[in-house]
């Protein structure tokens, strides 16, 4: 079996075999050491067994085995994964700036006057540090308010019959931050004395007199009063719808075939013959253009923020319900329908449901 070798280390083992094979093969004479394996005689038959026997039984397996064995390679240890430990980043925190202090709100209240005459009209402005949202109550009663970028204003009228007393003003704003703030006056009505005007009224008409029919109809005019816009259609100073003499001032108390005055003149009364245009005081809404029983055709422009304008005993009508019409814009004739003693034009201006005297709305603007 031929002896292969892949280590240095087994050439010296191989080596040393052979050599204590060669002294175990020498003669024991002082003659010339004879190797007989190496030099076999013609006549014998080598044996090669016994030669392989005795070559093998030197002791080649007392050679530590471990030496020899060829030495596996390396059991591959797995190294274990090495476990990535996130490296703690330290997160840079800003040093928070000192908070801004935010400055209180303020309110500055203005009133066109601390003292108003009955059948005028309160003018109200709130003038604010920074934009706020307003809520606002007259004697309980909830104000219409347009608001501007820092503040708002609203308007109050007073009836010939407002109570002549002090009224509580209420204002509340609120900022984008919720920050409130409240601001509070007392405004004084004054007396008026306003007159009376005698009317006769012919037969056939005497039933429009009847307190029921025109209870009725104070009724429907107040639902109509009661909806506005809620940002006024209008600026600047209102017109006379017509052109020509006031024949019956605002604020009278009526007396009807001589009985007890039983109702005031909410408006102005002014002269037309029949047919004579009428033009819208100033631009609106018409939220009501129908007959009715007492004061004949009429027609209603909602001017927004509570405010309307009222035509009656009109001729013809020539605007609808929802219609926008713009100042000076004709809307009808005049005429004698409903409860009239001739031709004219009833113009009654209302704010929040109060009839005022027109006049100071053609004479100054509000806001």
């Amino acid at each position: 079996m031929p002896i292969q070798t892949k280590h240095p280390a087994r050439l010296i083992l191989l080596a040393i075999c052979l050599a204590l094979a060669l002294l175990v093969g020498c003669d024991a004479a002082d003659g010339p050491i004879r190797l007989a394996f190496w030099v076999p005689t013609a006549t014998a038959t080598p044996s090669a067994t016994a030669t392989a026997t005795e070559t093998a039984t030197p002791t080649v397996t007392e050679t530590p085995t471990a030496t020899f064995t060829a030495t596996p390679s390396p059991t591959s240890t797995a190294t274990p994964t090495q476990t990535h430990t996130p490296t703690a980043t330290a997160t840079h925190s800003p040093t928070p700036s000192p908070t801004a202090t935010v400055p209180p709100l303020e309110l500055t209240l203005t009133l066109s006057s601390p003292v108003v005459k009955q059948g005028h009209t309160l003018g109200i402005e709130i003038e604010s540090s920074r934009p706020v949202s307003l809520t606002g109550f007259f004697n309980g009663k909830l104000l219409h308010f347009s608001e501007v970028p820092q503040g708002g204003w609203a308007v109050v009228g007073f009836g010939p019959w407002a109570e002549a007393r002090s009224y509580l003003l209420q204002v509340a704003a609120r900022d984008q931050l919720g920050a409130q703030q409240a601001v509070t006056a007392t405004v004084e009505v004054q007396a008026m004395s306003f007159g009376t005007d005698y009317l006769t009224i012919a037969p056939g008409l005497s039933d429009l007199l009847d307190p029921k029919v025109r209870e009725a109809e104070t009724i429907q005019l107040a639902k109509v009063f009661a909806s506005s816009a809620a940002l006024p259609y209008w600026s600047g100073n209102f017109i006379l719808p017509v052109q020509s003499a006031i024949t019956s001032v605002y604020g009278t108390s009526r007396s009807y075939n001589q009985a007890p005055p039983s109702s005031y003149h909410a408006g102005l009364d002014l002269r037309g013959g029949t047919g004579t245009p009428i033009a819208a005081a100033q631009a609106g809404r018409v939220v009501m253009a129908e007959r009715t029983r007492v004061r004949g055709n009429v027609v209603v422009i909602d001017h927004g923020m509570g405010v309307h304008t009222l035509y009656a005993h009109m001729n013809t009508i020539s605007v609808a319900p929802d219609q926008l019409v713009e100042r000076g814009e004709i809307i009808g004739t005049v005429g004698s329908t409903g409860l009239v003693t001739g031709p004219h034009l009833h113009w009654e201006l209302r704010v929040g449901g109060e009839a005022v005297n027109p006049l100071e709305w053609t004479e100054r603007s509000f806001p």
